[in-house]
């Protein structure tokens, strides 16, 4: 004969209640602290894709770079594919993506062809050592590799800060979103091998 008891009705603080009695809304008290569980799983979910993207950018930034260093005494001593490697491995740390003839050229200080035709109708000679380097980029005889070491140790020394503010402002992000320790140790650890090899360049 009686009717069942109503379920009780599951609601978040800061909603409206509507007790039928009185005819009135109520809202339900928001604790110190309390976060949407939904609002925080999203922005840790776009949080977690910053920083894997970042880790990335360290990652390619640090191995570019690291394989320039171990390429020096190689192309110092004048191995073409060194060279070759060398100039592919700057052009990935000014802009990742394919290397062309004319990016190529531009590293080992080769001036355009237009420029070298102008310098000699403006009775300026003829610049053998920049033709060689125009038509032969990877000449080990007119390579400099003095300069592309500079190219490569500027770029990085200007990428570095720009990602380490990243990394920090996305760390502080985390903090305010409670995130969970393990997805804080996994994105954000100051001792893994990734921040101490950024770490050692920087040094």
């Amino acid at each position: 004969v009686l009717a069942a008891p109503a379920a009780p009705i599951a609601v978040k603080p800061g909603e409206s209640l509507y007790t039928a009695a009185t005819g009135e809304f109520t809202s339900v008290p928001v604790p110190e602290g309390y976060m949407d569980p939904e609002l925080r799983r999203s922005e840790l979910g776009k949080i977690a894709g910053t920083a894997r993207a970042l880790n990335k950018q360290v990652d390619e930034v640090t191995t570019a770079y690291n394989k320039v260093l171990g390429l020096e005494s190689q192309m110092r001593n004048k191995s073409r594919a060194a060279i070759n490697a060398g100039i592919m491995n700057v052009a990935r740390l000014i802009s990742p993506g394919v290397v062309t003839d004319r990016d190529a050229a531009a590293l080992s200080g080769a001036e355009t062809s237009v420029g070298a035709l102008f310098n000699f109708l403006q009775g300026k000679g003829v610049d053998v050592d920049q033709l060689v380097r125009i038509v032969d980029p990877a000449n080990p005889e007119t390579f400099n590799v003095d300069q592309l070491m500079n190219v490569a140790k500027s770029v990085t020394a200007s990428s570095i800060p720009s990602l380490l503010t990243g990394i920090q402002e996305n760390r502080v992000e985390a903090v305010q979103y409670q995130a969970p320790q393990a997805m804080m140790r996994s994105l954000f650890s100051e001792d893994s091998p990734r921040m101490k090899s950024l770490q050692e360049i920087m040094g």
